[in-house]
């Protein structure tokens, strides 16, 4: 994600990593910039529920990012963990994953 809030999402990839023994992987490429965010999630994060059944979703976790966009790549981390457990009252059912990297400014 650019320091302009835009986002991108990677297209290539393949089947979860470490189940399939002969897995094959496409190889996708981004260019990042200073100020660039980089926010890796398990299916976990986007799939939780809240009671009334609505999932998290990627467009809302779209938006938690670029909220957070002049935060270091923990406070993103930490704030899009808080708002997924906030979303589903602290019921999960899947294990979620949340990894964010922060391309330096200098």
């Amino acid at each position: 994600m650019s320091s302009g809030c835009t986002e991108e999402t990677l297209d290539a990839g393949g089947p979860v990593l470490g189940v399939f023994e002969n897995a094959t992987y496409e190889q996708g490429e981004v260019e990042l910039f200073p100020g660039d965010s980089v926010v890796l999630f398990t299916d976990g994060v986007t799939e939780v529920a809240n009671p009334s059944g609505e999932e998290f979703g990627e467009r809302r976790l779209i938006e938690r990012v670029k909220a957070t966009a002049a935060a270091s790549a923990e406070e993103l981390q930490q704030t899009v963990i808080r708002n997924v457990s906030q979303f589903c009252r602290g019921h999960f059912h899947d294990d979620i994953t949340v990894v964010a990297i922060r391309v330096r400014t200098n």
